[in-house]
């Protein structure tokens, strides 16, 4: 299967603490594929790799066979465009109202006329289940409607890859399951490209086609959630099992 981003022997340190070491990954275009580790290992690092908000020391990071590890201002600003991060605490602009926060990335990016964002703002508010609450603030959301939120912002450009951090994190089972089928169900009414930093199990091998899991700063295991699920790898089935006793 063709894959949007490569990462090739990537390198990331801070200090002496070496997160990610000869890191490689491979995501396969318009499929949802979700990194799962520990706290610290590095999950977030690799999505700031791929956003350009940091740079490795070695290796190489490919948006469509494109090398963009180290683009200059101008050029990383372009690619950006075709990518859509809804972040772990939905970083809605609280001066704004859910209307004007969606409508933002339209008026920063394109020339479209105000009935035309119009038109899209509402379409997009409508399927992330959020009509009729374009003219609420971020503090009158709740943290599921903040979510889809965040969702509805990152998917107006209509992009093809869609970046999520911990998209479940904080929200009651309920709220958690109603989120992931909507990441699913944009998911395939868009064709994007997902790639979701997670450390829930159940929700990751629920919503994902392919999961990746890092741990000592390379990808010790990748497949599908049922070759996850049936897999040797003693790492991998620790963190599964959520068990103290292991070589973790």
């Amino acid at each position: 299967m063709d894959a949007i981003i490569k990462l090739k022997n990537v390198k990331k340190s801070f200090g002496k603490n070496e997160v990610l070491k000869n890191f490689n990954l491979e995501i396969p275009a318009g499929r949802i594929t979700t990194l799962m580790g520990l706290s610290g290992s590095g999950k977030s690092v690799t999505m700031k790799l791929i956003l350009g908000l940091l740079s490795p020391e070695g290796g190489e990071i490919f948006f469509k066979e494109k090398d963009i590890t180290h683009l200059r201002f101008s050029e990383r600003k372009e690619i950006l465009k075709r990518f859509g991060v809804v972040f772990q605490n939905s970083a809605l602009f609280d001066s704004m109202s859910l209307y004007e926060n969606v409508a933002f990335p339209l008026r920063e990016h394109t020339y479209m006329s105000e009935g035309e964002i119009e038109e899209r703002v509402m379409l997009v508010l409508k399927e992330v289940g959020l009509s009729g609450a374009e003219k609420k603030f971020p503090e009158e959301l709740s943290g599921g409607m903040r979510k889809r939120a965040g969702l509805a912002r990152a998917i107006v450009l209509e992009p093809d890859v869609i970046l999520y951090d911990e998209p479940v994190t904080g929200l009651d089972p309920v709220t958690s399951r109603m989120i992931e089928d909507l990441i699913v169900k944009i998911q395939e009414e868009y064709n994007h490209t997902s790639f979701i930093i997670n450390h829930d199990v159940e929700s990751t091998l629920r919503m994902s086609d392919f999961v990746g899991f890092l741990y000592d700063g390379v990808i010790q295991y990748f497949g599908t959630p049922e070759e996850v699920t049936r897999s040797k790898n003693e790492f991998l089935k620790q963190f599964l099992e959520g068990s103290a006793v292991g070589p973790i």
